[in-house]
């Protein structure tokens, strides 16, 4: 496999997807549970790139494209995504030219931790009981 991508990502934290003109370059990222948001620095790519989202189950949520971004050295453009609920669980990155690598930088992404109904009453319960214990009684 050849590797002509011609910068790295900001400090060499990032992930470099090289190409080999016979294959579209591709990255797969899979969280461990199920996120509502992602998004990184991207850079040198210089077509568009497929992104394919998936849920916990596999069904193909979204598919879009990423614009170019055509950066170099030590530039680079944020891209992100967002969910209402958390159910991104798996994000698929595909250059769209063979010919094409890429690379992105500080892939930060967003675990929602969901309050179990039950619990979050009983805490909004024992609060208003807390107010009610505390409250000045009236004098005579």
């Amino acid at each position: 496999q050849r590797d002509l991508f011609t910068s790295d990502p900001i400090d060499r934290l990032g992930v470099k997807v090289a190409y080999s003109q016979s294959t579209f370059s591709s990255f797969t990222s899979v969280f461990s549970q199920s996120v509502n948001a992602f998004g990184a620095y991207f850079i040198d790519n210089g077509h568009p790139l497929s992104v394919t989202l998936f849920d916990d189950a596999d069904n193909l949520l979204s598919s879009f494209n990423l614009s170019r971004t055509g950066e170099s050295d030590n530039s680079a453009e944020w891209w992100g995504v967002t969910s209402d609920e958390s159910i991104i669980a798996k994000a698929i990155f595909t250059a769209s030219n063979k010919r094409d690598g890429f690379g992105f930088d500080n892939f930060t992404y967003s675990e929602v931790s969901n309050v179990p109904v039950p619990a979050a009453v009983w805490l909004f319960g024992s609060g208003l009981l807390g107010l009610i214990g505390i409250r000045k009684k009236p004098t005579r």
